[in-house]
């Protein structure tokens, strides 16, 4: 459903930035999807770049991130936003 991923995108983009991060989403749409096939988007913090997933309610499995920031030696991150209970954060 695209108003939920709308509406957790959105908490995740305001946990960034409440930590100071100037953050980036991928809008969907028939014709654009996550970059590199894994991320929702990307945030800048103190000079580094750090790609994210955003999930609902369920953790995913981590071993494809992992693996990508493992590869390209960059870092990533995944944000589950759980109903009332937050943002989860996972490296």
């Amino acid at each position: 459903n695209i108003r939920k991923m709308r509406r957790t995108q959105k908490k995740v983009r305001e946990y960034l930035e409440n930590k100071g991060c100037l953050v980036h989403i991928t809008h969907h749409s028939r014709f654009s999807k996550d970059l590199f096939g894994l991320f929702d988007g990307f945030y800048i913090k103190d000079g580094n770049i750090t790609f994210f997933q955003v999930k609902t309610n369920q953790k995913p499995n981590l071993k494809p991130y992992q693996e990508f920031s493992e590869k390209h030696n960059v870092c990533t991150k995944v944000f589950v936003v759980k109903d009332r209970k937050g943002v989860m954060e996972y490296s």
